[in-house]
């Protein structure tokens, strides 16, 4: 039971050395990872295993060349070449062109993933996705504070991807999951990004007008408004009903919620206000709440 116990935990050891390495020379990483790319220029793609190793996540597994190679040597993908302390990817296996059916075929195959929990451990959520298939890449998304928010599997088909896509209910320790293909997500955020940018420039409108009104206001006096309260329901819409009667607002600096704004009138202010006033008793309300009017 010990021999076998301690092979279990080698074979374990070797899977994982495995699985780092041919992630690390694969065409996701090499294509798009700086410090390996840079390296392998130095030598016909052969890096020294001692630069490999240094990368935290092979350190921590072994220093061991020799465990190293023989792991390698063993492996049934057959994407490394090993020649004494060196290492480099077999260039029988030269990396794709980054075409567009290149990006496409992998967005095809890519989940994003959502609903885990802000500090839910990487490598265990690796473990998870790989008992459902076989992934080639984990990118994790996190907030400016480094807080997962979500993550993009890459995996090694497209029917591997739908195969999780599809099915219905998945969970992570009892947390129900958000995952969808790559390409759906990008098409919702980019349609997210679009209404941003539309209003976004009416803003910028808006504001444009507004500028224009308040040069051509320079020099006159009595035309701004400000009122204050404490009532968290009034909206633009109360303001217009009040004065539309008694003068012209021109626009309205006022967002519900806020508990104070200004409206700019075409005509005198103290006018306009006194008016309004005079209809109401002296109680110019707004939602049948007390408004301070200056």
């Amino acid at each position: 039971n010990g021999q076998n116990c301690g092979s279990e935990k080698t074979s374990a050891l070797w899977a994982k050395i495995c699985h780092q390495v041919e992630y690390c020379f694969g065409d996701f990483n090499l294509l798009w990872g700086k410090f390996l790319k840079e390296q392998i220029k130095l030598g016909e793609g052969w890096i020294p295993l001692e630069i490999r190793i240094k990368i935290n996540k092979l350190n921590h597994l072994t220093t061991d060349f020799n465990v190293i190679g023989q792991t390698l040597n063993n492996s049934k993908v057959e994407l490394i070449e090993i020649s004494e302390d060196k290492i480099r990817r077999s260039l029988s296996k030269p990396l794709p062109g980054v075409t567009d059916d290149y990006k496409n075929d992998v967005k095809n195959r890519s989940a994003y993933m959502k609903g885990f929990a802000t500090d839910a451990i990487p490598d265990d959520i690796k473990e998870w996705l790989e008992d459902k298939s076989e992934v080639l890449n984990i990118q994790m998304k996190r907030t400016l504070h480094k807080a997962l928010k979500g993550l993009i599997s890459m995996f090694d088909s497209t029917e591997s991807a739908n195969k999780v896509i599809e099915t219905p209910g998945q969970k992570y320790k009892d947390t129900n999951l958000l995952i969808l293909l790559q390409e759906e997500r990008m098409k919702k955020e980019s349609k997210v990004e679009a209404k941003l940018r539309t209003k976004q420039k009416q803003v910028l409108k808006q504001k444009i007008a507004e500028d224009f009104e308040l040069k051509s206001l320079e020099g006159k006096i009595g035309c701004l408004l400000k009122f204050w309260g404490d009532d968290d329901q009034t909206c633009r819409e109360d303001l217009h009903i009040i004065f539309s009667h008694y003068g012209e607002i021109k626009w309205i600096n006022f967002v519900r919620g806020v508990e104070e704004g200004v409206i700019l009138l075409k005509e005198k202010d103290k006018e306009v206000l006194d008016k309004a006033k005079y209809v109401s008793n002296g109680e110019l309300q707004l939602r049948n709440n007390e408004v301070t009017w200056k």
